[in-house]
């Protein structure tokens, strides 16, 4: 047998020798899933109502661009939202400069149901959706 042959029989050795004592550890060389994420994080908006970004949201009295959007949900169970958007009405175009809104309060869960602000919203993976009465829904993807 030769020096590398012999290096070779000694490190598949070891293997089996470490893999025998982890399972007599109680342990396990299987992979690990990691545990599903919390809402935490930044969220960017991808669309409103099944319309992609920029969307138009039409009301009674105007129309508004939605330009983009981030939430930012904080472990501390605060928020921040910036949404940059644009309004106009009738066929005027909207102005070419849009107008950056911020918004902030608590987010909290409350048995299971994720409930931004005042408004409920749900939580799939890295998708977020958030149902208003003034806009419909919006989703988001976890930056």
């Amino acid at each position: 047998m030769t020096g590398s042959q012999s290096l070779q029989r000694i490190v598949k050795q070891l293997g089996w020798l470490s893999s025998c004592l982890l399972v007599g550890f109680g342990c396990s060389t299987a992979p690990t899933v990691p545990p599903a994420a919390g809402p935490t994080g930044i969220w960017q908006l991808m669309g409103v109502n099944g319309v992609a970004i920029p969307a138009v949201i039409t009301s009674a009295r105007y129309e508004q661009q939605i330009v983009a959007e981030d939430i930012v949900l904080r472990a501390n169970h605060t928020y921040a939202m910036f949404t940059v958007e644009r309004f106009f009405t009738g066929n005027v175009p909207p102005a070419a400069v849009a107008d950056t809104v911020y918004n902030g309060g608590y987010w909290n869960t409350t048995n299971g149901d994720l409930v931004i602000g005042a408004v409920d919203a749900t939580q799939s993976g890295d998708t977020l959706r958030i149902r208003s009465s003034d806009r419909g829904l919006s989703v988001y993807a976890r930056q």
